[in-house]
């Protein structure tokens, strides 16, 4: 092995590169100078790198403590960054050496993935729609926070399986003056439950995640520590799920941008569920809302999330989550926990799976009935005159479409977990589908995700 100084800079700065992406903010800084000082002062290009690197990791958010130890500023980061788009794509790509160029698609990789705390628990209510859960709505007298006395209505929908049941309560005051009925009310408080309002409550748990890196898990949390309020430009949340930034579609995604904060306002969450380690998943605080405000204003959306429901999450593990998800058909409702149900069970298996060659060849392995359990695609019971592949088959293959378009996957059914046969088209006979399963792959590599 080479021992030229220069080599084995480059290599150190190589591993801490890696290192310190998985730490939190503070170990970060404590890594770096283990990792990176002797021979940073020699290498400016790689300060560059991994200083950048860091600032991408952390959604963009300049970390000066780190700008000190590095001696970077954002001046001479722009400065950087002006030379390098001076210089023709095509040249710049000659000069990268192998180390640099893995460097290149590393940096590419972070922009796809971001990692999220979740939970079994919290995975379930993101799955819970009006149509696959049992409904009920209880009305009540309350005191609101002016000391008046309200009436109101709440819809809870509930999902239980052989691991426990998980739920969503939307709550709003009657009105004396609303003409509809209050059937109409509760549907209408049922259905605001939708794929947009989720996929709303995911980012804002990104971004969570992302500025509380500083946070230590464990069992005590310090409150005072939690970052709890996110903000994120209206246009940005437009590009990241596929909307035209026209003004006329801005005003439109404001407006449901509205309602999917109002909603999340006026949500109780409440679940209990046995994970794969035989431990109970809790999460039991009723009448607790995951968020404590939210509003959108002069095009920029504020959520400020409980600080129960953040010291919860900030505890759980993290997972990547890849960002594209949240460009999924939202005029499909099964597309984006089916998609969402994918991606999950794949990050499962890279990190805890036994099956070491279904990891190596990033190939993943999942039942259809564990699919369709994440959907409103109704049970055979419940389909009238046995039309079996109009109400589940069908629609089971639109929403695996639109994953494949998302998440870039190559897909196809297997009759068992063992076989090696893979066949595009679907068994004909419900019994042969719903024994069956789906084995799938990314196109696309995303290696480099970000784990805890």
């Amino acid at each position: 092995m080479s021992t030229d100084p220069a080599f084995i800079g480059e290599m150190k700065c190589s591993i801490g590169f890696f290192k310190l992406l998985a730490k939190p903010h503070k170990a970060r800084v404590a890594a770096a100078l283990d990792y990176g000082l002797d021979c940073l002062d020699k290498n400016e290009r790689y300060v560059y790198d991994m200083f950048t690197a860091l600032i991408t990791a952390t959604d963009g958010e300049l970390d000066e403590e780190l700008a000190s130890i590095f001696g970077i500023t954002p001046e001479r980061i722009a400065k950087q960054r002006a030379a390098e788009l001076a210089t023709p794509p095509e040249q710049s790509d000659l000069f990268l050496d192998p180390v640099e160029a893995r460097r290149e698609e590393a940096r590419k990789k972070l922009a796809i993935i971001r990692p999220i705390s979740q939970t079994a628990g919290y995975n379930s209510i993101i799955a819970i729609t009006a149509k696959n859960s049992e409904a009920t709505a209880k009305r009540e007298s309350k005191t609101n926070e002016h000391g008046e006395q309200i009436e109101t209505m709440g819809v809870t929908m509930t999902r239980r399986n052989k691991r426990g049941h998980a739920s969503v309560t939307v709550e709003f005051e009657i009105n004396d003056k609303q003409q509809e009925s209050l059937q109409r009310q509760c549907e209408a408080a049922a259905a605001s439950w939708r794929t947009s309002t989720k996929k709303m409550l995911d980012y804002s748990v990104i971004k969570l995640t992302a500025q509380n890196t500083h946070v230590k898990r464990g069992k005590t949390i310090d409150l005072k520590e939690i970052e709890t309020l996110v903000t994120f430009p209206l246009e940005e949340w437009c590009k990241l799920r596929g909307a035209p930034t026209t003004e006329a579609s801005l005003d439109h995604e404001r407006t449901r941008a509205k309602e999917d904060c109002n909603t999340l306002l006026h949500t109780r969450f409440q679940w209990e569920k046995k994970t794969r380690g035989g431990k109970i998943d809790r999460f039991h605080w009723h009448g607790l809302n995951p968020l404590q405000e939210a509003r959108v204003e002069n095009n920029q959306i504020s959520i400020r999330l409980s600080q129960p429901f953040s010291a919860y999450l900030l505890q759980a593990p993290i997972s990547p989550y890849r960002i594209k998800l949240l460009s999924t058909d939202e005029r499909n409702p099964n597309a984006y926990a089916l998609a969402r149900k994918l991606g999950d069970y794949a990050n499962i298996k890279d990190n805890t799976s036994r099956k070491k060659k279904q990891a190596a060849e990033n190939q993943y392995k999942i039942s259809v009935a564990a699919l369709l359990d994440c959907t409103s695609i109704p049970k055979p019971e419940n389909v009238e005159n046995r039309e079996y592949r109009r109400y589940i088959t069908i629609p089971f293959l639109t929403a695996m479409e639109e994953a494949e378009r998302v998440l870039g996957l190559d897909w196809g059914f297997i009759s068992d977990e063992e076989s090696d046969v893979i066949d595009k088209t679907p068994p004909k006979r419900i019994e042969d589908f719903l024994s069956a399963y789906i084995v799938y792959s990314f196109t696309e590599s995303d290696t480099m995700k970000e784990k805890e």
